[in-house]
């Protein structure tokens, strides 16, 4: 899985972007990276200028506009990145067979004790299943900070086979998966999700130690 984890991280990158906008966009990447979220600000909306509609800048925006609890505008900033991905990107996703990597934007980014967390939005709910399907919302990734293998993916699921019932579910490597937080009927907002995901890698055994003894992350 850990091979893959990159791949679905990545939202939709600029696809050809000018030199000096992949210039600010490295930059711009770097110190989100390291979580300088006020000074990231004014070059992704400098960046936006030269291309108002790009997903990349505008979850940028999304990413910092979080990470600076400017919780009202982030919220503003997801419209637009939905209004533009239905307009200009949706039919070109679903003609290339609708890959995963480009099915959410990043929205949030931080950090547990061990792992690099981060937050995505799928564009359109991701739906699996016949009779009784189960949707998709959000996925929460969490790559090691030492880098290398043993990164982690969850995504908040919903299923309606009693009832409407949302849970963060942990994938496992096997094909399977395993509850990490139960939600009842009420949908948490990607914060939350994020901080309760958070909460329970801090708390849980490492992966590789559940791995050795046996054990189910609790």
């Amino acid at each position: 899985m850990g091979g893959n984890l990159l791949v679905m991280l990545a939202s939709v990158l600029m696809s050809s972007p000018s030199p000096d906008l992949r210039e600010k966009a490295d930059e711009i990447q770097t110190l989100v990276s390291a979580g300088e979220f006020a000074k990231a600000e004014p070059l992704v909306r400098e960046g936006l200028k030269e291309a108002p509609e790009d997903l990349w800048f505008l979850s940028r925006l999304d990413v910092v506009l979080h990470g600076r609890d400017k919780d009202k505008e982030a919220s503003e900033v997801r419209t637009q990145i939905l209004d533009a991905w239905r307009r200009s990107y949706r039919e070109a996703w679903i003609q290339k067979g609708s890959p995963v990597g480009e099915a959410t934007w990043v929205r949030m980014m931080t950090s547990s004790r061990d792992y690099r967390v981060y937050g995505a939005e799928y564009f359109t709910p991701e739906v699996l299943g016949g009779d009784f399907p189960i949707t998709s919302f959000y996925k929460v990734i969490a790559l090691p900070k030492e880098g290398g293998e043993g990164g982690r993916v969850f995504k908040l699921e919903m299923s309606d086979l009693i009832e409407e019932f949302y849970v963060l579910r942990e994938l496992l490597e096997n094909g399977g998966g395993q509850q990490a937080v139960p939600y009842g009927p009420r949908k948490p907002d990607l914060r939350q999700l994020v901080k309760d995901a958070v909460q329970y890698l801090d708390r849980a055994l490492p992966r590789d130690a559940a791995r050795r003894d046996g054990s189910f992350l609790q």
